[in-house]
């Protein structure tokens, strides 16, 4: 039996013209800088020592997985809530199907506070974010919506202090 060979679109288009795809992978890293940016000015406010600022590309074939994770201020789960869940209880599906109807405003929005994460859901079917907030002694947190709407949070070990966004591509199902 031969098998086929999945074209993964999300890498291969983006060398190209600017397409949604790429607003996503943009408005994510964009994401990562401004936690990054707010760590910085958290620890220069404080005088303290500057800890390394990353941000990571890892993507995985076989998972059909791309991950975006920094080493900046992360989230409380007070934070993921207001952040994340906001549109995630409106629906981001709804969300972005609403601006993707106005061609004109979905390329405006993207890139805009916030919405660089729900971008993601134009390209995934399920987003998985893991976050610690850079204040000591704070608890790790998982964050899991399929964008319709719901999303839960539960603590979780092995999380670095940062963010991770972990996206599952679309064709995975």
């Amino acid at each position: 039996m031969i098998s086929r060979l999945r074209q993964r679109s999300f890498w291969t288009s983006l060398p190209g013209p600017c397409t949604q795809k790429k607003r996503c992978l943009y408005g994510l890293i964009s994401n990562a800088s401004d936690a990054l940016e707010k760590l910085h000015y958290k620890l220069v406010s404080d005088g303290q020592a500057l800890s390394e600022m990353e941000i990571h590309l890892q993507t995985d074939a076989e998972k059909d997985t791309i991950n975006i994770q920094d080493t900046g201020i992360g989230m409380t789960q007070e934070e993921l809530v207001y952040n994340l869940g906001t549109i995630a209880g409106f629906g981001s599906k709804a969300f972005l199907d609403a601006l993707q109807k106005e061609a004109e405003a979905s390329t405006k929005i993207i890139g805009q506070f916030g919405v660089g994460f729900y971008s993601a859901f134009m390209v995934a079917y399920r987003v998985e974010v893991y976050s610690r907030s850079a204040s000591p002694g704070s608890p790790r947190y998982q964050w899991l919506s399929d964008g319709s709407g719901v999303f839960e949070i539960m603590e979780a070990s092995g999380v670095r202090t940062g963010t991770k966004c972990s996206h599952l591509c679309v064709g995975s199902e």
